[in-house]
Formats: C-alpha cells, structure tokens, sequence
C-alpha cells in the first residue's frame, strides 16, 4: 500500500454493492479525503449513532435509491461499534459488512494513542512506520510519534531557549497534538531544562500566554539594543522583573536567528505589537517592524506582507484545517486594510482585490467538491461545522457553567476588529481561536438554526425559513443531555442601546445559556457604504463595550465562555435583480431557495449563478447562489451582504475566552 487510505479505497473498487456496513471503531472512514473520494463515486457514507434519526435519514433519502437496480447511489453505514449486529436487522440482510481498525495498518504502535492522532497525522506516520524498532508500549510510540512524525527531538532540547524556539514553532504553526502526546512532551522536558520561572504548561496550552511573554522580551530586548529609557508603556513593569529575565545581552531569546527570521511574521500578523518611543538609528534594520516609526507605512508594510504571504498559501489549501488557518491569516490582513481606509485609487487596493478575486474563486471550486464531506467529520475535539458545537462543548460541561453567544453575522474579519477592542478593555483576556464551517445557504434561519438545534438543517422541516423554535430546540438538547430545561437558558435581540446584565443572568438556577447578539447582523442590513462603512459602524457600537461588559458579567458568574457566528458577510455588488415573481420561495441578496429543481436550474443558465446541491437539507430545496462578489440587485450597486460561499461569509470563528493571569 501506497497510504493507509488504500487500506479503506481498495474495499470501493467497481463493481460496488448497494449497501456496505462498516464497523468503523477508529473513524478512519471519517477522514475528509476519503469522504471526498467516495463522494465522486456516488458513494453516500452516513454514521449510525441515533436509531431514530437513521430512519428518518434512510427512509427519506436512500431506501429507494439502494433498492434501484438502475440507482447510482450507493450508501455506507458506518458504525463505531465493532459488533455490526447492532444496525438493523433489514440492513443487515442487503449489506456486505467491513471491519476497518487502525490495530491492522500500525500493529507495532499502541492502537490507544494511534486513535487519538488527527487523520491527517497518519499520512506522515504511514511513511516512516517501517522505521520503527521499539516495542508496541504507550513510552515507545510517544517517542517515536514526537521524532519521526512531529519532527520534535525533543531529547535535544536543553535550555530555555530551545524550549522557547519549540513553543514559537507550536504556536506559529498553529500545530496540535493529542492529549497523550502533549502529557508525554511536559512531562519529559520537565525532567531535562531547568524553567523555575517559565510556565511551560501555561505556555504551551495558551498562545496567549507565551505571546505576551515574547511581546515582554520584546521590550526588553528593544531596551537593551538601544541602551534608553524605558517607554511609558512598560513604566509600570519594574526593573527588578526586567532583570531577572535577562541573563546577559548577547544570549537574549531575540539574539537567535531561527526567532529572527520570524520577527516579520509576528508582527504583520498581529502576533506582536510594534512599540513607540524606541530610535530606529540605534537599532538593527531587522528590528523595525516591532518598532513604531511612521504608522501608516508600517501598515501598509505589513499588509504587502501579509498579501504576499497569503497568495502562496492560497496553492496549498487542500483540507478544510488550511482553509481555515488561511481565512484566520486573511482576516487580520483585511482587518489592516479596513483599518487605514485604503482609497480606490491606491495601488494597493487594486492588489487586495485581486487577491480577493483569487481567494473567492479558489475557495469556491474546493467547496463545491468538498463540502460534502464536512457534516460527516468529527466534532471532537473541535466542531469543523456550527451544529456541532453545543455537541463539542457539551464534552466540556462537567460540573461547568456554559455560555454561547452567537453573535449573528459576524464574519472572522470582524471578529479580529472585536478582538483587537476587546483586548484593549480586557488586557487579562485571552481567546483560544478555532474555524468553524456555516451551513449554506449562508442565512440566519438556517446556519443559526443549525446552532441552536444541533442538527444538520435536513432535519429543520416547516422551520427552514423561519428562528422561532431555536429556544425550544437549545432546551431540548440540553435535556437530552442531561440538563433541566429550567437550568437552560436562551435569550436573543441583544446588543442594542446600552448595556443592562440580561435578566436571565440572575437566574441562580442556570447552567447553560445561548445568547444571541444581532448587532452585526442589523448593520449589514442598513449597510450603505460598503465594508468601509461597515467597519466604522462597527467600531461604534464596540466603543459602547456591550460585549465586553457581556463577557466580564459571564466571567464573574464562572461561565465558561464561547464565542461563534451563523455566518459571515462580502461586500458584494450588483449584477441585476432576478425578477420571477413568486417562483422563489426563499430570496436573497446573495442567494434564492427554489422548491422546484428545474426552475433553480433555469435561473442558474440565466444569471450564470451556482446551482448549489442542497447538501445538508430537506429534498425540496433547491439553493441558488451567487458567485465570488456577485449580488442578485440592481447594476452598480455596492452592498453588504450573505446568503453564499464566500470564504468570509463560511468560516467564522469559534472562540473560547479565558480570563489569565498576569505573567
């Protein structure tokens, strides 16, 4: 075998029964390349985890199909049970059955650790596995993992600052590794460096933690280069702390070419922040970027920078996982570019659109081919879709208080501009950030819905349209998990005028809350003046500090916190409007729901719109979407709007906040 992927394929090769059962323990049927291959041969594959869910799924969308002699379809009930005997008894007699296992690919690595490993992870372990020499031991395959799969040697790492390289590589690189894998890590550079004041388990969980403690060496390293005083900024720091981190000059953190040649990253990434008060005579030319010298070139540098970047990248994006660390990177670069206003007769304008262009046409072609695969991914231990997300964080419940606040409409461009306000009001504030998939079509009654009731928007029926049933489905969930509906709480139409502690925040009785601020979503819609305007409008409301005194209330009753989005927003412009009176049930700036497939069809030829495949939802929906910046109004005119498959309008964020300690 070439892969372990042909391990799973090669059960898939012409002539392919009907029906096929697959015991499934390892999820390895759940990795998006192999969903997305399947996919292009007709092959529907669906988990079966919910009897009754099942049934309404098969009798509704494949019992005929798979019973068709002349059907093309083919379907794949994967269960994670090892005993097949637990699916029904009609399937059992029509499918063949399959046993996948990770135990038969890797059978000298321990099969424990190899299940926690992202799917991805077992490309690069299927490449070396022949090397392996050790015994099958938790030890021996944590060992081998770190230095032949994660390229860790971590047996070599002696001092500070190669522990400060390593974080800086972990967390620039945005790597994650299982749980076993990182107690293993702690705990054997626990053993080899001396980090008396160096919180390495802080560091290496919270990139928030360790930013700060480089943005502090910054300082001091700026300081010693430059031999002035201190500015005001770190007047408050004492002498004594500045001191006590610095053995001598020459072996400072910032001394060391490998950080160096990532100090441009830092800061045009908003990793770091560059600092006023400092010369830039006195200092190396390499340093400039993390110093304040003339503000509006120093954004316009780091937006050539991040423009640059950003077009390599778009190349390699084949997983969801590099779309979304791209759309993370994107939004900061246009965040600089809202927040310096750049004219339309800027060079640079003209490059940021055609990036944009490139990005919405690339993005768009992979989506159509992938995003099939998505619903069906694992949301653990991150949700890769919204409805995944009371079902990711229910994990985390335990004897915890959760709250989620959906704030509607919020693309990941606006939540950098949030966050940058929110750090500012809160500096104790941290946010561990994930990307998270909306439904599509890219509308509140569907993406938000989704949220709220924890299942794919096939299951929506006569509420598609329509958010009137959220409260009672977040209830539902909740006590299907466990929850009281009384301890449930769910509030919406927050965050407007000015800020009053919710009612239901006094309810000593709660333990889980959804709140729903519309904010964003308001604006769009009486949105004039582009994203520009946009973005001002937004920077009004958030001077207010509506979420931040939000998040602080939350905080100090010992909620966990999240933040997410139903769906983003494009500014998009005008291509004409699509006039067919009643023919579309549901219509759209940027998108229109038929319940007629030809009448879609017929639009699509007409307006050279995208026929979107209905993936996720009731048969009798027929979606048809606008492509790249397009928007179904009149010629000419600049809008702001959702409804399609734009990456800002897709990936949104997905935030935990934590309140930290001061370093």
């Amino acid at each position: 075998m070439r892969s372990w992927r042909e391990y799973v394929l090669h059960h898939f090769k012409e002539p392919i029964p009907s029906v096929s059962l697959v015991s499934d323990p390892d999820a390895l049927l759940l990795d998006e390349q192999i969903l997305s291959e399947l996919g292009e041969k007709r092959i529907e594959c669906i988990t079966y985890d919910d009897p009754v869910q099942f049934r309404y799924i098969y009798e509704n969308n494949y019992r005929l199909e798979v019973t068709s002699y002349s059907s093309n379809v083919k379907l794949v009930l994967r269960t994670a049970d090892k005993d097949l005997q637990i699916i029904p008894f009609d399937l059992l007699q029509i499918g063949r059955q399959l046993h996948f296992s990770i135990e038969n690919i890797f059978p000298k690595l321990s099969t424990s650790i190899l299940r926690q490993l992202p799917k991805k992870d077992l490309d690069s372990l299927f490449s070396v596995y022949v090397q392996h020499q050790g015994s099958s031991s938790d030890h021996d395959t944590c060992d081998f993992l770190l230095k032949k799969v994660y390229k860790i040697p971590y047996d070599t790492i002696n001092n500070e600052l190669d522990v400060v390289r390593f974080l800086l590589m972990h967390h620039y690189g945005n790597t994650s590794y299982p749980t076993v894998i990182v107690d293993f890590l702690l705990n054997q550079l626990s053993k080899q460096v001396d980090l008396n004041h160096f919180n390495l388990k802080e560091f290496f969980h919270s990139s928030n933690a360790f930013y700060k403690y480089l943005q502090e060496q910054w300082l001091v390293y700026l300081e010693l280069k430059s031999k002035q005083n201190l500015p005001d900024q770190v007047k408050e720091q004492s002498i004594e702390s500045i001191e006590h981190m610095i053995k001598n000059e020459d072996t400072h953190l910032f001394e060391d070419p490998t950080i160096q040649r990532l100090v441009d990253n830092l800061f045009s990434e908003g990793k770091l922040t560059a600092l006023s008060g400092f010369s830039a005579s006195r200092l190396p030319e390499w340093t400039h970027i993390g110093i304040v010298i003339d503000p509006i070139a120093d954004e316009r540098y780091k937006i050539n920078h991040l423009l640059k970047s950003i077009k390599e990248e778009i190349k390699g994006c084949n997983y969801y996982q590099d779309w979304i660390k791209l759309v993370q990177k994107y939004s900061e670069f246009k965040n600089l570019c809202l927040s310096i206003s750049l004219s339309s007769n800027d060079f640079l304008y003209k490059e940021v659109e055609v990036l944009e262009k490139e990005l919405d046409s690339t993005f768009e072609s992979w989506l159509i081919q992938n995003y099939r695969s998505l619903p069906s991914l694992p949301y653990l231990p991150y949700p890769v879709m919204v409805h995944q997300i009371p079902h990711s964080i229910s994990h985390k419940l335990q004897d915890r208080k959760i709250a989620l606040l959906v704030l509607d409409g919020m693309s990941y461009v606006q939540w950098v501009q949030m966050r940058t306000a929110l750090s500012k009001e809160n500096p104790d504030l941290g946010f561990k950030e994930h990307g998270v998939f909306a439904w599509i079509p890219t509308i509140t009654s569907v993406s938000r819905q989704a949220i709220f009731t924890g299942e794919m928007p096939l299951y929506f029926g006569k509420t598609l349209d329509k958010t009137s049933k959220e409260e009672t489905a977040w209830k539902l969930f909740w006590e299907n998990h466990g929850i009281l509906k009384s301890y449930v709480g769910y509030v919406k139409g927050l965050g407007l005028g000015e800020y009053n502690k919710p009612d239901i925040l006094h309810n000593p009785k709660l333990r889980v809350v959804g709140m729903v601020v519309d904010t964003i979503d308001e604006l769009i819609h009486g949105s004039i003046q582009g994203q520009q305007g946009l973005y001002e409008e937004i920077k009004l409301w958030l001077q207010k500090g509506f979420v931040s005194k939000l998040i602080n209330d939350l905080l100090n009753l010992n909620f966990e916190v999240y933040i997410t989005s139903d769906h983003g927003n494009k500014e998009s412009y005008g291509i004409g409007r699509i006039s067919e009176g009643v023919l579309a049930d549901t219509k759209g700036e940027r998108m229109r729901i038929y319940r007629e497939r030809i009448l879609r069809d017929d639009a699509s030829l007409k307006y050279g719109a995208i026929s979107w495949d209905g993936v996720g939802l009731p048969k009798d929906v027929h979606v048809l979407l606008a492509k790249e910046n397009q928007a179904f109004v009149p010629k000419g005119r600049t809008i702001v709007a959702h409804g399609s498959i734009s990456p800002e309008e897709v990936i949104v964020p997905f935030i935990k906040v934590i309140r930290e300690q001061k370093i």
